[in-house]
């Protein structure tokens, strides 16, 4: 989250001759980032709960769907299209992370119940 103020000075520091054309790109960018690292430590907590088998499948689908969504975004919308692909895409690992955390760790608090 620190990163989306400071994009547009980094980027304009370190690349200046792109800066103004990389602009509208600042938030989905690292807010894209940001979900999927987000993603990526809840789902450290959620293998918990669950076998460990789930971290393979998320992360495969995940390739998947990065190559079935993104690829095309990229080549029929540029890098606009792009960054909205991966930004949602990584708000469904998010959210999908969440529902089997939650989902696995019920079920083991009603198995374990006295």
């Amino acid at each position: 989250a620190v990163m989306i103020p400071v994009s547009p000075f980094l980027i304009g520091l370190l690349y200046p001759d792109i800066a103004p054309d990389a602009a509208p790109y600042y938030l989905a960018a690292n807010g894209g980032q940001i979900v999927y690292f987000i993603a990526n430590l809840l789902l450290v907590i959620a293998l918990r709960f669950m076998a460990e088998k789930y971290q393979t499948i998320l992360n495969a689908s995940y390739g998947v769907c990065f190559f079935l969504l993104c690829t095309p975004a990229l080549r029929y919308g540029g890098l606009p299209l792009f960054c909205k692909a991966v930004l949602l895409l990584n708000l469904l690992r998010l959210a999908v992370t969440l529902l089997l955390g939650v989902y696995h760790a019920k079920k083991d608090v009603t198995t374990h119940a006295i």
